[in-house]
């Protein structure tokens, strides 16, 4: 199976405080340490937002601060499948990206389930999943939530992660400073 990625880097930051995708990692903003890990893993990357990164084809979002459905929406995938993920997964790991392609079945789309929560940007969907998101998008809806409602989603549990031998934290996004520093500590041994 084919796959591309795209990473998301259009969002206003402001539970952050400071754009996120410009928060150095390791000494690399974080958009920047997302789309080389992903290039290093053979992986093409698009970059969705308001500036390029380096390494990574670019599509400048069509409405300032739109959101990301309205960004995924005007995204044309030329691969079978495209993993998207958010510029704020601080410790984010190319491998998630082979667990969820094998996770994916049949489904439309797989998703992370971390703590209850759906990960919808850090996850792996088909190419006609965009159409679908083209569709919610154009009936005025905002939400990556309501894109999930029309799919058919392939949950990725917390024991996925572990059994794959990845922490969950590989896709973990980080909104606020809190977030950021509590997946940037280190994990007792």
């Amino acid at each position: 199976m084919s796959i591309e990625a795209v990473v998301l880097t259009g969002g206003a930051s402001r539970r952050m405080g400071t754009d996120k995708s410009q928060i150095p990692i390791d000494g690399v903003a974080q958009a920047e340490r997302i789309v080389a890990a992903l290039t290093v893993a053979g992986i093409p990357v698009t970059v969705l937002g308001r500036e390029a990164v380096p390494g990574a084809a670019f599509l400048a979002d069509a409405e300032k601060f739109g959101g990301p459905l309205a960004a995924l929406a005007a995204f044309s995938a030329s691969h079978e499948l495209v993993f998207v993920a958010s510029c704020d997964l601080p410790r984010f790991e190319p491998s998630v990206v082979n667990l969820l392609a094998l996770k994916l079945g049949g489904a439309d789309a797989a998703v992370p389930l971390l703590s209850g929560h759906r990960q919808p940007l850090c996850a792996l969907y088909r190419s006609n999943a965009f159409e679908a998101a083209a569709e919610v998008a154009a009936m005025g809806k905002r939400s990556l939530m309501a894109w999930l409602d029309v799919l058919q989603v392939a949950e990725v549990a917390e024991g996925d992660f572990e059994s794959s031998g990845l922490d969950p934290v590989a896709a973990t996004s980080a909104n606020t400073p809190d977030e950021l520093a509590a997946l940037l500590e280190p994990k007792p041994c």
